[in-house]
């Protein structure tokens, strides 16, 4: 069985993103993520949610002693810069990866391609600088839009579509509206310009929506903007959307766009 594993930062984005009625990251099992770099380092930002996984005086690493490894179904790594599995990459995270898969991970660890200077630089917003978190406060955690392509498609329910705080920070600036709903809680977002679906039932074939959405997605991306395709759960027809923009934009076949999606989207799966 392989020990490690290289993930994108898109994958740990989406991972910290994960909901349907609670963020994923309420449950203690679902993903442990760990910096492996120095105390100051770590204490003056990290990843949310992120543990120090320390050394002893003898430079071994120590499992903190509630870990339970054997039980989660993520476990993530990372240092500042480390970009391959090699053993003589900088940084610790690939020692550290190995280390935790001998002593108990249930599947090959993962280790963030970049470090936490790629991942910061792409997604500064998820930077902290608290040590310890309550359950509650993952409980109350707003997960951000899932990220389909990088800087450019992003997947959202009614209630981030609303966000202004998460437009400003992921710069987003228009939405595909795939919600038959007539809330108008989008047009509550100054300055996003917004394609909608029919709002009611017959107004407009869903085959034909999907060429227009696809068409207006590929204009917005060949003019560098970010777009958020948006329906109730984020489980139907944005998902539909997106699986079309990677078969006739992509060159994707449907089978590997679906693979996609179903990745980005039950990426606990990984």
């Amino acid at each position: 069985m392989q020990e490690t594993t290289l993930i994108q930062p898109t994958l740990l984005y989406n991972l910290l993103n994960q909901s349907l009625q609670n963020p994923y990251i309420s449950n203690a099992n679902f993903l442990l993520l760990f910096d492996v770099r120095g105390k100051e380092d770590y204490e003056d930002s990290h990843i949310f949610t992120a543990k120090r996984l320390k050394k002893t005086v003898d430079g071994k690493f120590t499992i903190p002693y509630e870990c339970e490894l054997p039980c989660k179904w993520n476990v993530i790594v990372y240092d500042g810069t480390t970009k391959s599995l090699e053993e003589t990459s900088n940084g610790d995270a690939n020692a550290a990866a190995k280390f935790l898969f001998k002593h108990g991970s249930r599947r090959a660890v993962g280790v963030l391609w970049g470090g936490y200077e790629l991942f910061s630089r792409e997604y500064p917003f998820i930077k902290s600088q608290q040590i310890m978190i309550l359950p509650r406060e993952l409980e109350k955690y707003e997960p951000y839009p899932l990220e389909v392509i990088s800087r450019f498609l992003y997947l959202a329910t009614r209630k981030q579509a609303n966000n202004r705080k998460m437009h400003r920070e992921l710069e987003i600036t228009a939405h595909v509206n795939c919600d038959v709903s007539e809330d108008p809680i989008y047009r509550f977002c100054e300055n996003i310009e917004n394609l909608a679906f029919c709002r009611k039932d017959g107004d407009q074939d869903f085959i034909t929506f999907l060429h227009k959405a696809c068409d207006f997605l590929q204009q917005r991306r060949l003019e560098g903007r970010r777009v958020i395709v948006v329906s109730m759960h984020t489980i139907s027809r944005n998902v539909s959307v997106a699986i079309a923009y990677l078969i006739k934009y992509g060159g994707m076949s449907l089978k590997v766009s679906l693979l996609i999606i179903i990745k980005l989207v039950h990426s606990s799966k990984r």
